[in-house]
C-alpha cells in the first residue's frame, strides 16, 4: 500500500510506451506529489467521517485532515477538505459563519498556493465565497 503511487505511474508510464505516445513534458503541469503514507491514512479517516455528514463526524473529519496536513505540509487534497468540512459546519450552523467561512477560506487559499490547477481547492474557495461573501 505505501508505493501505490509508485505503482500508479510505472504502470502509466508503460502504457504511454506501448501505445508509443510522444508525451511532450515540456507543456505538461507538473505532477501532483503523492501523500506521505501517514498523511493518506489521516486523510482516508477523515474522508470517512466527512461523508457522514453530522455535525460530530464532520467535527471528528476536521481534526484527521488537520493531522493529516500537519503529518505533510504539502499535502494538498488535506486542505481542500479541511476546507469543505468547515464549510459545511459553517453552512449547517453547527458554527458561526464567519468563523466557519474564515476558516474554509485560509484552507482552501493553502491548497491553491500548494497545488494552483486544483480543480478541488478552486472548487472549495468558490464555494466560501458564494456561501459567505455572497460573491
Amino acid at each position: 500500500m505505501k508505493d501505490v503511487f509508485g505503482i500508479q505511474a510505472a504502470v502509466t508510464a508503460s502504457i504511454a510506451k506501448s501505445l508509443s505516445l510522444e508525451l511532450d513534458h515540456g507543456s505538461m503541469p507538473a505532477p501532483i506529489a503523492a501523500p506521505q503514507y501517514a498523511a493518506l491514512d489521516l486523510y482516508l479517516q477523515g474522508r470517512y467521517l466527512w461523508n457522514q455528514r453530522t455535525e460530530e463526524s464532520i467535527v471528528k473529519a476536521i481534526e484527521y485532515f488537520t493531522q493529516a496536513a500537519a503529518s505533510d505540509p504539502n499535502y494538498g487534497l488535506a486542505y481542500v477538505d479541511l476546507s469543505d468540512a468547515y464549510g459545511g459546519l459553517g453552512f449547517y450552523g453547527a458554527m458561526p459563519p464567519q468563523v466557519a467561512f474564515t476558516l474554509a477560506k485560509e484552507a482552501a487559499l493553502k491548497a491553491i498556493q500548494l497545488e494552483e490547477r486544483s480543480a478541488e481547492a478552486h472548487s472549495s474557495l468558490a464555494f466560501s465565497i458564494l456561501q459567505y461573501d455572497w460573491d
